[in-house]
């Protein structure tokens, strides 16, 4: 998992083939983010999902907690905040939905008590890379201020 700002991510682009091509487009349409629904960047590698939603609230056994394994996930916030929990694969609880691969990913239980998970705000410019090792909720209330309308970006880049 990578946390950074859509100012700060060129470093970022040497982790994973492509990545440039994501934060290229992200940047044509940070400002004027397209309307919700798949949009096409590059065929099947490179796509992107516009989300506009008010995060709402969630008991703990409602939170979904996921993996993909053929695609990294940039998660890019135009307006608004949301928070996100993650979880190093290595720690993660117990599956709930086994992989599959139609949708590209696994769904997992919520945390025990004994496994904190890291949870954080993404806030408007701020984006999140995950990559298969990296078991994610994102969506959820912000950790600071009151839920309000969040229009983000999910930029799916095929791995393999």
């Amino acid at each position: 998992m990578l946390l950074t700002t859509l100012d700060h991510a060129d470093p970022a682009a040497a982790l994973i083939p492509g990545l440039a091509d994501a934060f290229a487009w992200l940047r044509t349409v940070a400002d004027n983010p397209p309307p919700e629904g798949r949009v096409e960047i590059d065929g099947e590698r490179l796509f992107a999902i516009a989300e506009h939603k008010v995060p709402a609230p969630q008991e703990r056994h409602q939170v979904v907690w996921e993996t993909h394994r053929r695609y990294a996930d940039v998660q890019f916030v135009c307006r608004g905040a949301e928070a996100h929990g993650w979880l190093d694969a290595q720690h993660a609880p117990a599956i709930k939905t086994p992989y599959d691969a139609a949708k590209d990913a696994a769904f997992y239980e919520p945390p025990a008590d004994a496994l904190t998970p890291t949870w954080f705000d993404l806030t408007a410019g701020h984006l999140v890379i995950y990559r298969p090792e990296d078991v994610h909720a994102p969506g959820q209330l912000p950790l600071s201020g009151p839920p309000e309308a969040t229009v983000k970006l999910v930029v799916k880049l095929r791995l393999d």
